[in-house]
């Protein structure tokens, strides 16, 4: 089947912050080896001046391919700057990086994408694996049926030299989500950023590429909120550094599809449920 290619919306300049006590050294610096954060991006018609213009993933989930995507981070990473390993943070031993377990993987993967770090990563071993993301709200486009140079969805890739189909999540749910047609994105039309990172797969730095798309290209005609995508490797094996919905009004963002599940609230009746079972469980003690 023909995927047609997404028009890569190129920025200007990137602004990237550290964390007291980041091996990185002094700022500024181009090569990373610690945790590094975006802080802001601009683009030729929007300026994304804070991270309160990004949102970053909710949910992850590795459908095929577990075998050819794992969790990566900088070769300095210490937690000396208070921000663990991906696995550390998840309370699991860094070497078992490239465990292909459900649980510990795709939470591992969630950990590197559930922020604005850029040097958490995945290390693309191959092209045939995909996965799929919510993101942490939703959004719609800003000119909906139009296409227009200011981008709502934003990759950062390693390396510049892979490509990978991305079908929109406009609604469902994360288990059976609707999904719009494909768009192939090419990273090696991304933008050269100028920053690199050294992590611990690799012997030297290599660039990050920032490339930014508008919501339109996948052909959205009734303006539906993208909640999230499917990404599925195509060419080499997609290093991502990250990956945001971005926004230049933060309130223009929605709801995500579903809620996180540490938020999800009982409902009454199962309260009520829990409340006599424990009264019950009090009264046999006693008996």
């Amino acid at each position: 089947m023909f995927v047609a290619e997404a028009a890569v919306i190129a920025p200007t300049s990137i602004g990237v912050e550290t964390l007291p006590g980041s091996l990185d050294g002094p700022v500024p610096q181009s090569v990373y080896t610690d945790d590094v954060f975006l802080q802001s991006l601009v683009f030729p018609s929007v300026t994304f001046a804070n991270p309160g213009n990004f949102r970053a993933a909710q949910d992850l989930e590795v459908i095929t391919g577990r075998t050819e995507i794992n969790v990566e981070w900088g070769d300095q990473d210490t937690s000396a700057d208070g921000d663990p390993t991906p696995l550390a943070s998840i309370g699991q031993p860094d070497s078992l990086k490239e465990t292909t377990n459900p649980a510990i993987q795709d939470a591992g993967l969630l950990q590197v994408f559930n922020s604005l770090s850029l040097t958490e990563m995945t290390d693309g071993e191959g092209p045939n694996f995909s996965f799929k993301v919510l993101f942490q709200n939703g959004l719609t486009d800003d000119n909906p049926g139009a296409g227009d140079q200011v981008p709502e969805l934003i990759f950062v890739e390693r390396g510049l030299n892979d490509t990978f189909d991305v079908e929109l999540i406009i609604g469902g749910s994360f288990e059976n989500p609707v999904l719009s047609d494909p768009l192939r994105i090419d990273s090696g039309d991304f933008w050269s950023s100028g920053l690199s990172v050294n992590t611990t797969e690799i012997n030297g730095a290599q660039e990050l590429g920032v490339g930014g798309f508008d919501l339109n290209d996948w052909g959205l005609s009734g303006g539906e909120t993208v909640f999230g995508f499917l990404l599925t490797g195509v060419q080499g094996g997609p290093d991502l550094n990250g990956f945001f919905l971005s926004a230049e009004d933060p309130g223009r963002f929605v709801d995500p599809l579903e809620p996180p599940v540490s938020q999800v609230p009982l409902p009454a009746s199962i309260l009520l449920l829990l409340s006599a079972l424990g009264v019950l469980g009090s009264l046999r003690s006693r008996t």
